[in-house]
């Protein structure tokens, strides 16, 4: 267990305070931060640890949680590029990481662009960074990585970010000197930490066992030896630094929370969410993400909260690939026919949450889809309610699952409900159907090292 940590580094000096925007609008700015990496029940407003996120936590009490939110894919660059999109992967054209985001993918800060909002992106992983598209339409980029990102066959590289505070440093920089006086601001905010290896600085390390690192090699032992009774303490260990590493990057919210509230005042729109959680022993994918699509690695969090948003909870299932058109919706801005996602401002306004499907797709293993979609014969799911079809087309028949009474997945109702099962299938096919090759990948020695590095490559 972690302790409980509260302490964090003070916010640097406030170099100035932007004043109000003119206009009548329900928000002067937004911010949307993004934790890579972060199983919902991290959380202690998701049933986690308590005092392991007292930040997000304080957060989500002040506003509106969406209960059951699953990611599109459990890849970064695929579920951001859904989330700012509105797309499915299969439409946007991004399967997985290492892929260029196309020219005509429209996301959320071209659609804010064209309503005179500037806007600014502060990455903390390799994955999102300039070169794979992903940044079209921000007015203001930073997606410098910590020292040595830039030679990616050195050695001593295991990962490929930027620390959480740095990032956070980066973004209250801008507002102190870069960002436009008098206009709305939009700032995105990704904090990569939680993603392996779990490497989180102290006082929140010192609560995990020295003996273990939290690197990808012992990531690797574990899922190799597992279940042998020699790799339960190592596995035990990286559930520890897992954990702090949550803690740790709670107190980064905290202080850039801390921060915009003292520079932009309290008209601000803030969304937490995910791109993906993180698979500890619970199923076959163990230590990873991208080839399953267990509730681990696909249940997320989604947290807004803002002035005139009254605190509440959501608790039908809803998917990442929401974030963009519900963002336009709570800020009254026009919708885009062509989202695949849905507009849930009604719900954080304390509406009904009309029913749907929910998908989910695979990213691994690597696959040439040649022309089809690469991720076409890798495992999905669909929700209906709590229901839930797990469905690997080449890898066996399809299981069911009641996630009310069966939240871990350990109960296949597919012999019991056989009919169900038909339905989710042909309901995921024809989600499907029509999916075109996407976008091809870059393919160079440099982007083949650092997807190494990051944990990527098969």
């Amino acid at each position: 267990m972690i302790p409980l940590l509260f302490a964090c580094a003070a916010a640097p000096p406030v170099a100035r305070v932007l004043p109000p925007v003119p206009g009548d609008g329900p928000f002067d700015h937004v911010v949307l931060i993004s934790i890579d990496t972060l199983r919902a029940d991290h959380l202690g407003v998701y049933g986690g640890q308590l005092g392991l996120s007292p930040k997000l936590d304080r957060l989500a009490r002040g506003g509106v949680v969406f209960r059951d939110a699953t990611t599109p894919a459990p890849t970064t660059l695929a579920a951001h590029t859904s989330m700012l999109s509105g797309l499915w992967p299969h439409h946007h054209g991004v399967p997985r990481n290492g892929f260029v985001v196309p020219d005509e993918v429209v996301t959320l800060p071209e659609r804010l662009g064209a309503a005179g909002w500037a806007s600014g992106a502060f990455l903390g992983g390799y994955p999102l960074i300039a070169r794979f598209g992903f940044t079209a339409g921000f007015t203001h980029v930073d997606d410098r990585l910590d020292d040595p990102w830039w030679d990616p066959f050195a050695p001593e590289v295991e990962q490929l970010q930027r620390r959480g505070d740095r990032v956070v440093d980066a973004a209250l920089g801008w507002l102190d000197d870069g960002a436009p006086e008098g206009t709305h601001l939009f700032l995105f905010v990704h904090l990569f930490d939680p993603h392996a290896p779990y490497d989180p600085p102290s006082p929140w390390a010192d609560a995990t066992p020295r003996t273990v690192a939290g690197s990808l090699e012992e990531r690797r032992r574990v899922r190799e030896a597992w279940p042998d009774a020699s790799v339960t303490q190592l596995s035990a260990g990286l559930a520890s630094r897992y954990a702090a590493e949550v803690g740790w990057t709670d107190a980064q919210v905290g202080r850039l929370l801390d921060g915009v509230r003292a520079r932009l005042g309290d008209r601000v729109l803030v969304m937490v969410v995910a791109d993906h959680g993180e698979a500890f022993t619970e199923h076959d994918e163990r230590w990873d993400h991208g080839t399953g699509v267990w509730q681990e690695t696909v249940h997320v969090p989604w947290i807004v909260a803002g002035p005139g948003i009254a605190p509440g909870v959501v608790d039908g299932p809803v998917g990442t690939i929401d974030v963009a058109p519900t963002v336009l919706g709570l800020l009254e801005l026009p919708p885009d026919p062509i989202f695949d996602g849905h507009d849930d401002s009604a719900a954080v306004a304390g509406g009904g949450l009309p029913e749907r499907y929910v998908f989910a797709e695979a990213t691994k293993p690597h696959k040439d889809g040649g022309d089809v979609w690469e991720n076409l014969e890798k495992c999905r799911a669909v929700r209906r309610g709590s229901l839930k079809l797990v469905w690997c087309p080449t890898g066996g028949p399809p299981a069911l699952f009641d996630l009310a009474s069966d939240p871990e997945e350990a109960k296949d109702l597919a012999g019991e409900r056989p009919e169900v099962v038909r339905d989710l299938v042909e309901v995921a096919r024809a989600w499907s159907a029509g999916a075109a090759p996407g976008a091809p990948p870059l393919d160079d020695a440099a982007t083949a090292a650092q997807l190494e590095a990051l944990g990527y490559a098969e």
